[in-house]
């Protein structure tokens, strides 16, 4: 079996974004995702309303909820690297490691200077995960991780979700 194909294009885009200097450094308008039908969370306290199962809203579908969201966008990488031996998993997630860490620390200044240190991990973490995502698939336009990148790109981070099925993310714009 041929080794996991590295999706280089697609993770080239991320890290031209976060090398950009006005990545996450402006506020952004949020009447922007007000109108696009997203519920602006004014601090980090409000965050268990938009995440926790047993609140109505936050609930998905059923039981879903926005872990189970967010585990979900993990199969696309799991189905890829899936047949291949222990020791080309390590070897490709070596290379997403080498290549994250050549703009963690950038990423993680910028993410904590504009939303404060809990966040600014989660952010972090967020990045990685889509980036994981994107070497092993390419860029998946439909998928939660390309949704909450491009929220992120605009300056707000995705912090859970509101409305049931019909509903949309639940968006944090940082210190305003």
């Amino acid at each position: 079996m041929p080794a996991i194909q590295f999706q280089t294009a697609a993770v080239e885009d991320v890290l031209a974004a976060i090398r950009n200097s006005d990545f996450l450094s402006q506020l952004p308008d949020a009447q922007i995702f007000r109108r696009r039908g997203h519920v602006i969370v004014d601090s980090v306290e409000e965050f268990e309303l938009y995440r926790e199962p047993y609140v109505e809203g936050a609930r998905i579908a059923l039981e879903m909820n926005w872990n189970d969201l967010l585990g979900d966008d993990d199969i696309g990488f799991l189905e890829v690297t899936r047949a291949h031996t222990v020791d080309e998993k390590i070897e490709f997630t070596n290379r997403i490691d080498s290549i994250f860490g050549q703009f963690a620390e950038d990423l993680e200044r910028k993410a904590v200077g504009r939303f404060g240190r809990t966040v600014g991990a989660d952010i972090v973490t967020d990045v990685y995960n889509l980036i994981q995502t994107r070497a092993a698939c390419g860029v998946v336009p439909a998928s939660i991780n390309e949704k909450r990148w491009a929220l992120l790109r605009q300056g707000a981070w995705a912090c859970g979700w509101s409305g049931g099925v019909d509903g949309s993310f639940a968006v944090f714009l940082g210190d305003r």
